[in-house]
């Protein structure tokens, strides 16, 4: 009887582990998709700060009116 207990309490804590690794690997790929949105979005107002400096102008930049010279 306590073999089989003991089966049954390493099949819920495997269970239980299974489930915890998956939300680990959900949220790890939630922060890195908010890591590379974060740092798109500053990449893009360093690029729209340079070409402001660039065309000499006090006015922002939209990076759009320049896409084609970064792609």
């Amino acid at each position: 009887m306590a073999v089989l207990e003991l089966r049954k309490w390493l099949h819920t804590m495997s269970e239980k582990l299974s489930i915890l690794q998956l939300q680990i690997e959900t949220e790890g790929h939630t922060l890195v998709n908010n890591v590379q949105r974060t740092v798109t979005r500053y990449e893009k107002r360093f690029i729209e700060h340079l070409l402001s400096i660039f065309c000499h102008s006090n006015t922002p930049v939209n990076l759009q009116t320049y896409s084609f010279y970064l792609s």
